[in-house]
């Protein structure tokens, strides 16, 4: 009597990961209440409205990165203004495409509790319509109660991660009221996208062993070799400001923020604010330097796992900085990263003997990703869609940040995002 259940703790077990990308850069003047009219609406999917904010939730990340570039000088207006209406686009799409599995994921869900409760009823025996009929409502209320649980349960563990990544409640509350997000829906969003996950992979189910010819799997590798050479190494030193230390993500990103002022002024030099400011301890004691290197005695198990796997997504933005420059302020879930590359070196390329498992991977990616395109295009020809702010707001121009310095000072990228 339990296999929707079991079923239901297999796929959502997986689709937290996905949820936790919801969480919106929460310090961030873009959403304000006096830079988003409410209820403005960007799109309708048949009788559902898509609000302008839905839009600019998704669109934001793109708009920092441009507006970053710009105030860099390195990215000149007309092609910001391309990049922006691109990405907007993008983000209507999204909205678009988001919603319609959300309305599939919803009724998929409605029929496997209501077939679940139907097979549970008919191993029951009743000699009259009315038992029977009582008993399958009896059923399917258990059944729907025991699925929502274990959604709103992958939902509480999400938030409880927000809630550690913000340096505690209060603080997770503060920074969804200044971007103009309410707790419910917030809540909402999380719970959203677990759902689409779920139908997601019922539908398109993950496959495992898949096979691919030998044919397939050499002719990628020749095609794609940049995507095996080995990574590159880079000779950089970092500042780490954990949001924990400093009462969550804002404290800490005014902190980063004022050290990056003070170095571009000449204040201070970058190996006295590693001394001062870095919450690193491994780092700090090799002069800021990456610990992992041969030859500084750090081992992978001293340094800790959750260290870890923020520094890889460090060490992935320094492969993006040119050698002898400063980054600007970055982020990941532990804190703020100011990074200064001293010199790099080139990856070399791997063997095919030791490519083709990764190969065999990213074929199953893009074979499954396919396939959930094919689902949604499916979807979309049989709903009404229309778009109804083409172009991106004109008050989030380049020219027009220029003037608000409330905005101008939201601009930060995030690490990882391939300036």
């Amino acid at each position: 009597r339990r296999p929707l259940l079991l079923w239901l703790m297999l796929i959502l077990s997986v689709s937290i990961i996905h949820a936790g990308d919801l969480l919106p850069d929460l310090d961030d003047d873009l959403l304000s209440p006096e830079t988003v009219e409410e209820k403005t609406i960007a799109a309708a999917v048949d009788d559902r409205e898509i609000t302008l904010e839905e839009v600019v939730n998704i669109w934001q990340p793109a708009w920092r990165n441009t507006m970053a570039r710009c105030e860099e000088g390195t990215l000149d207006t007309t092609m910001a203004e391309q990049e922006l209406q691109v990405a907007w686009e993008s983000s209507l799409a999204e909205a678009v495409r988001n919603e319609i599995f959300y309305r599939e994921a919803s009724l998929f869900i409605s029929e496997k509790i209501s077939m679940q409760a139907e097979n549970m009823s008919s191993e029951e025996s009743y000699g009259k319509d009315e038992a029977a009929e009582a008993n399958y409502q009896y059923l399917h209320n258990r059944v729907k109660a025991a699925v929502e649980q274990q959604i709103e349960d992958l939902v509480a563990t999400n938030i409880q991660n927000h809630t550690q990544r913000a340096g505690g409640k209060s603080q997770l509350l503060a920074l969804l009221a200044a971007s103009n997000t309410t707790w419910q829906d917030w809540r909402e969003q999380l719970r959203r996208q677990v759902m689409i996950s779920l139908y997601q992979n019922e539908s398109v189910p993950l496959t495992e062993g898949t096979e691919f010819s030998p044919s397939e799997i050499r002719a990628y590798y020749k095609r794609y070799q940049n995507e095996f050479l080995s990574p590159p190494k880079i000779h950089f030193r970092h500042i780490f400001i954990n949001f924990a230390h400093h009462g969550g993500e804002v404290g800490a990103r005014k902190l980063a923020s004022e050290i990056i002022n003070r170095l571009q002024k000449n204040e201070i030099s970058f190996d006295a604010a590693i001394k001062e400011f870095s919450d690193d301890a491994p780092s700090v004691a090799c002069g800021g330097l990456d610990p992992i290197p041969d030859g500084l005695g750090n081992t992978m198990e001293a340094l800790g796992p959750a260290r870890l796997a923020w520094l890889s997504k460090v060490r992935d933005a320094a492969a993006v900085i040119p050698t002898g420059k400063t980054s600007p302020l970055l982020l990941s879930e532990a804190g703020c990263h100011i990074i200064q590359v001293l010199s790099q070196e080139p990856g070399e390329l791997l063997p095919f003997s030791d490519a083709q498992e990764k190969i065999v991977e990213i074929l199953s990616a893009r074979k499954r990703h396919g396939e959930v395109e094919e689902l949604y295009q499916k979807l979309r020809a049989k709903a009404k869609v229309r778009i109804l702010i083409p172009n991106y707001p004109a008050k989030y121009s380049w020219s027009e940040v220029q003037q608000n310095p409330a905005l101008r000072r939201s601009i930060n990228l995030e690490l990882g995002s391939g300036q």
